[in-house]
């Protein structure tokens, strides 16, 4: 079944997904060894079968499946722990603002993408599935090192390698990136590589530098985009990085004014502008902005090894890792989000 799933087309008429193997009510849910699976939408089809297979099937309430194989209802999906991010929001990716039915593997089926990729890609959505982030994540380096043109992969790779302090991986990882953006004139992949090189402190001038000129340009040919707010937080995390406070100031008041209505972008750009405010001997202003922040960001993760859970996704650990180091630095110790427990 699933060899002969692999090899079909898809059929995109309507809600249809496949035909061939039992017909679907559902686009990105489809029959694989007797189970019904449901993919994050935006994925090629023999890749996210490859990484779908073994992997449990989540109910939905009203959840039917008939003799046949017949999905009856919209809302099985599989266990993509960590995969998740509010649908509702766009990311600072260009076509991510559905990052929840999105893998964390790069979505290129092409000559290039070998079977071992295919391993990986199917590894890395198992052990996510299973909460296993840091075992996953070995596989999304092996992914995002065979694409380095997939710059929202990298982003996700780097975030998870600061979260988890894995500073020469993390290095490595930027490393990949500064070298594909040379010379870009992208604004997306831009800002994923600057905002990628400055989610951790660094005496390295020169991914400082790097990531500062890539961020200012990013700003610079991205005036009328749509995702300009995110380019405007970039390049206030790389002026911040780069000793440039009041410049940062100036860059993240904007991309929080412009994107008042994504909490992530607000959230980080919060953070960021207090450590500004705190080095410019404005304690007092930072601290509150601190408290302030932290108030309206998503909860931190209950288990900090599994920080994907609960539909986290990389934007919240932007988020989350800029508040640790907000709280470390202007150490007036406001009170952390509270953890919910894991919806599982």
């Amino acid at each position: 079944m699933v060899l002969a799933a692999v090899e079909l087309p898809l059929v995109e008429v309507g809600p249809v997904a496949f035909r061939e193997v039992g017909v679907v009510e559902h686009q990105a849910a489809i029959l694989v060894e007797d189970r019904i699976v449901a993919v994050p939408q935006g994925l090629d089809c023999p890749l996210l079968i490859q990484a779908a297979v073994g992997l449990p099937l989540v109910d939905g309430s009203t959840t039917a499946v008939r003799e046949g194989g017949v999905l009856q209802d919209r809302r099985a999906w599989l266990s993509w722990r960590g995969l998740g991010d509010d649908p509702t929001v766009p990311s600072s990716a260009e076509g991510e603002k559905n990052e929840g039915r999105r893998s964390a593997m790069s979505s290129r089926d092409g000559p290039g993408f070998t079977g071992g990729l295919r391993e990986a890609s199917a590894a890395a959505a198992r052990e996510l599935a299973l909460g296993r982030t840091q075992v996953a994540l070995g596989h999304l380096v092996t992914l995002s090192a065979a694409s380095p043109d997939d710059t929202e992969l990298a982003l996700r790779v780097g975030a998870l390698q600061a979260w988890f302090g894995q500073d020469k991986e993390f290095a490595d990882t930027c490393r990949r990136a500064l070298d594909f953006a040379t010379g870009t004139s992208d604004p997306p992949t831009a800002e994923r590589t600057a905002k990628l090189c400055c989610l951790r402190p660094t005496q390295d001038k020169t991914r400082l530098g790097s990531a500062l000129a890539l961020a200012r340009k990013a700003v610079d040919l991205g005036k009328n985009h749509n995702w300009l707010p995110w380019f405007q937080m970039a390049l206030g995390m790389a002026e911040y990085r780069s000793g440039h406070f009041a410049e940062a100031d100036a860059a993240l008041i904007a991309a929080a004014t412009g994107g008042k209505d994504n909490p992530r972008a607000v959230g980080t750009s919060a953070f960021y502008r207090a450590m500004s405010l705190f080095r410019q001997g404005k304690e007092k202003e930072a601290l509150q902005l601190t408290i302030e922040a932290a108030s309206e960001m998503k909860p931190l993760p209950k288990d900090e090894k599994n920080p994907l859970a609960d539909e986290a996704g990389h934007d919240d650990l932007i988020v989350w890792m800029a508040y640790k180091e907000a709280r470390a630095l202007i150490k007036g110790e406001p009170a952390p989000a509270p953890a919910q427990p894991s919806r599982n």
